[in-house]
């Protein structure tokens, strides 16, 4: 029989284990599945006061791995930086984090980037979900913003 708590565990460590790290972060990752393990049972223990895992205690447990994995990747994108290309995604991530939403002139001014080294450095983060671009007409030229994509809950 398949407990509520079980099946969220599951769920948490496929999604987990199904996307593909590089060597840098996999030994963290597996360590995360004991860890939320772990937290479970001291959410159920302050929470409900004995030792059987309720869903409610693994959810808890999971959003808060959720968020230590979402850390994680972040830190293997985001900081380890090793190209050139790497680091002025870096630099524009860093400025949208820190701006918001913003023009395309507005980032290539900031980041003094030359527009090539911005093409590359956008077409990177966008194809790796990691910014969004909306286009906006306004008296007939379009004005193009950029945004950073925000994280979300493990259940959301």
């Amino acid at each position: 029989m398949k407990t509520e708590a079980k099946t969220i565990f599951e769920g948490f460590y496929d999604k987990i284990t199904r996307t593909n790290h590089n060597g840098r972060i996999e030994p963290f990752i597996q360590r995360l599945q004991i860890y939320t393990l772990k937290f479970a049972m001291i959410v159920n223990v302050i929470s409900e006061l004995n030792l059987r895992i309720t869903g409610e205690s693994m959810a808890k447990a999971v959003d808060m791995m959720w968020s230590i994995y979402n850390d994680l990747i972040k830190i293997d994108r985001d900081e380890l930086v090793f190209g050139k290309v790497q680091a002025n995604m870096k630099r524009l991530s860093d400025c949208l984090e820190k701006h918001g939403k913003q023009t395309r002139s507005f980032l290539l001014n900031y980041t003094k980037l030359t527009t090539k080294e911005f093409s590359e450095a956008v077409e990177n983060l966008i194809a790796q979900n990691r910014i969004s671009l909306l286009r906006l007409r306004t008296s007939g030229r379009s004005v193009e913003y950029f945004d950073i994509k925000k994280e979300e809950s493990y259940f959301s």
